[in-house]
C-alpha cells in the first residue's frame, strides 16, 4: 500500500516537472516573440522560431566581454591555466565568455 502511494506520488511530481517545464518553454518563446516585435525584427514569411533565432542572432552579435570580465575568469582559474601568460589567452576567454 506504501509501495503504491510512494509510486502515485513520484508520477505526479514527475507530472508537475513536465507541466511546469513546458509551461516555462511556452512563456520563454511568447516573451522572445514579444521582444522580436519590440524590436523591429520582419515578421512576414518566418515562423516563430525563425524569429526567435534571428532576435537572437542579433542579441548575440551585440554582445561583447569587457577586460575587466575577461581578468575576472582568468583570476578565478589561475590554477588551471597553470601559470599561462593572460594575454596568450586573453582572446580565447572571450570566446568562451561569450559562447
Amino acid at each position: 500500500m506504501v509501495a503504491v502511494a510512494i509510486k502515485r506520488f513520484r508520477v505526479e511530481v514527475d507530472a508537475r516537472q513536465i507541466l511546469f517545464f513546458l509551461l516555462e518553454q511556452e512563456l520563454t518563446k511568447r516573451i522572445h516573440l514579444f521582444e522580436a516585435k519590440t524590436a523591429g525584427v520582419a515578421l512576414d514569411g518566418l515562423n516563430d522560431n525563425q524569429i526567435i533565432g534571428i532576435f537572437l542572432n542579433t542579441i548575440a552579435a551585440q554582445a561583447e566581454v569587457t577586460d575587466q570580465e575577461t581578468r575576472a575568469f582568468y583570476t578565478s582559474n589561475e590554477e588551471v591555466l597553470d601559470e599561462t601568460s593572460i594575454y596568450s589567452v586573453k582572446d580565447i576567454i572571450k570566446g568562451m565568455l561569450l559562447n
